[in-house]
């Protein structure tokens, strides 16, 4: 024979529904409703105010004026090797010579080019002459007069 268990009493049970239960259960989820849709105004507010700040900033240029910027290690012209004086001068150009007094300047004679580092260039402000013949670096000369073995070019920026 089937046996059939009540838990707790119909009255008690009616009662809560009707009473503190559903009364509690609503307010606490009209209280959630509100503190989300106050938090999605917060954020929709900030959202907007400091996107238009962004926006201004990026329009108005480089956001990173002073960007690092990473050389390759600087040729170096030694005495005897195989290079041309329009190769160097080449070189140079790529570095910024000429194009940028601050940062030093070139003249090609022939097969000669002097070199005359600016105050913003790698090296100090110690300039050379380098003369080639027959597209061998025959002599290096510093403008002081002394005969140097050999001659760092300007560094260039690396190629990302």
């Amino acid at each position: 024979m089937p046996v059939k268990l009540k838990y707790g009493s119909n009255q008690r049970t009616a009662a809560l529904r009707r009473g503190l239960g559903s009364r509690f259960v609503r307010m606490m989820l009209i209280a959630g409703l509100g503190i989300l849709v106050l938090a999605v105004s917060v954020f929709g507010y900030f959202y907007f105010k400091y996107q238009r700040v962004v926006d201004d900033r990026l329009a108005a240029g480089p956001i990173f004026a002073s960007v690092s910027q990473i050389y390759a290690a600087p040729k170096e012209v030694r005495t005897g090797q195989k290079l041309t004086a329009s190769f160097i001068a080449r070189e140079l150009r790529q570095a910024g010579y000429n194009a940028n007094s601050q940062l030093g300047t070139f003249t090609l004679t022939g097969d000669t080019i002097r070199i005359k580092p600016g105050p913003q260039s790698y090296h100090a402000t110690d300039g050379a002459t380098i003369d080639t013949t027959g597209g061998e670096v025959q002599t290096i000369t510093a403008e002081n007069g002394v005969a140097l073995r050999g001659y760092s070019l300007e560094p260039q920026l690396a190629v990302r």
